[in-house]
């Protein structure tokens, strides 16, 4: 009797073991984020956005309420690694969501093995799980929006005038494409990048600025890259020159948010198509935080 009550304690601490240790390798990779399991934390009915990564500062995912623009959490975003240590990553590239959850690219990392992710993360604590690793020779993907027409990530070579597709192909959204360049922007740079749905369908929409001055404007654009078609100037230029214009656009408030620039958050434009040349905006919310990405609701 007491040689079986000991092989039986044996068999559950093993089974305890196993269980443990499946648990720590599902923080650090996810296995299947399609049809994973989603806790309340992990659902997407907000908006958010990542702020600028610079040399003092790292970069946060900030959830914002979509009725006012408050900021309602920061967390520094963070993988576990096999000893069960946080590895925080500091240069966050891009945000959307995708079937309720929250997806978020990634820069450099100091260790090869988490520069250029692709990872889930559960906004309300910052803990992610890796989806796939980026291809070195494309780098980071930048300003990042899902399409549901097409089943594709759409985002930019880090901040540059090159359209890059993140896709799934059965293999975990593991392939990364080089799209080609968006040209015919003069002198403006592609520094956001949203998808945009309207009386014209579903459309990429690109937002630009200039080196030091002039207003944002935006266009939109093929899913194969190419020539961008002029929507509008936006305005007052002395919020929205030179520096990061991320765009995120909403179909509940029918309108198009993009960074002020300045570290004093988001304006908002009301959306139409055609868009109003030029189309003034006004401050909407994410006060105190320059960002680098925001999500977009085309649902």
């Amino acid at each position: 009797m007491k040689r079986f009550s000991f092989l039986l304690l044996l068999a559950v601490s093993a089974s305890i073991a196993l269980f443990t240790a499946c648990q720590k390798e599902n923080l650090q990779q996810v296995a299947n984020p399609v049809n994973s399991d989603q806790t309340a934390g992990e659902r997407a009915p907000l908006i958010y956005g990542v702020s600028l990564f610079t040399k003092n500062n790292g970069s946060l995912l900030h959830t914002m309420d979509a009725a006012n623009g408050q900021v309602i959490n920061s967390v520094q975003v963070y993988l576990l690694d096999a000893n069960n240590n946080q590895v925080f990553l500091n240069d966050l590239k891009g945000v959307c969501t995708y079937n309720g959850q929250v997806w978020v690219t990634t820069g450099f990392h100091p260790v090869d093995a988490y520069s250029y992710l692709l990872v889930k993360v559960n906004p309300q604590t910052g803990q992610a799980g890796i989806i796939s690793h980026g291809d070195p020779n494309i780098g980071a993907v930048s300003d990042i929006d899902y399409s549901p027409t097409d089943n594709t990530v759409y985002g930019l070579a880090s901040n540059t005038n090159r359209l890059i597709t993140i896709t799934d192909n059965n293999n975990n959204w593991g392939t990364y494409t080089n799209v080609g360049p968006i040209t015919g922007m003069g002198n403006y740079t592609a520094k956001g990048l949203s998808m945009v749905r309207d009386n014209g369908g579903d459309r990429i929409v690109i937002a630009g600025t200039q080196q030091f001055n002039g207003n944002a404007q935006v266009y939109s654009v093929g899913a194969g890259a190419g020539a961008a078609n002029f929507l509008a100037v936006v305005n007052p230029a002395a919020n929205l020159a030179a520096g990061h214009c991320a765009i995120g656009f909403d179909i509940d408030l029918n309108a198009m948010l993009i960074n002020r620039n300045n570290g004093s958050g988001l304006n908002s434009f009301g959306w139409a198509n055609p868009l109003p040349n030029p189309s003034g905006s006004g401050f909407w919310g994410g006060n105190g935080i320059n960002f680098e990405d925001l999500s977009s609701d085309v649902q």
